[in-house]
């Protein structure tokens, strides 16, 4: 299923861009759906996708010398995996379905 414009114009992390951007973005993205514990992505690999929460719950966690620390439990219209993005640096924490999850 597309994402729309319209959704990201009302998406607090979209809506200071242009309507063109918007578009851009919304014609590139698609929403997917994800069982209940599935790794959306994991600390230390290479950034693959940016993932805007519509409904479920999902962990972000980082893994520090053989512990885990919980950093936050996303809620609905917010953004993964975007720190990485751009540079393309390795992500910074783990994220994994809590329930069955769209993004």
């Amino acid at each position: 299923m597309k994402v729309s414009a319209e959704y990201l114009s009302q998406n607090e992390s979209f809506a200071a861009l242009s309507p063109n951007i918007q578009e851009t973005i919304a014609q590139k993205a698609t929403w997917a759906e994800y069982p209940a514990k599935d790794d959306l992505f994991r600390q230390g690999d290479s950034p693959s996708a940016l993932y805007i929460l519509q409904s479920g719950r999902v962990k972000l966690y980082r893994q520090s010398k053989g512990r885990c620390q919980i950093l936050s439990l996303p809620a609905a219209g917010d953004c993964l995996g975007a720190e990485s993005l751009p540079t393309g640096a390795p992500n910074p924490y783990s994220a994994t379905t809590l329930t069955p999850v769209n993004a």
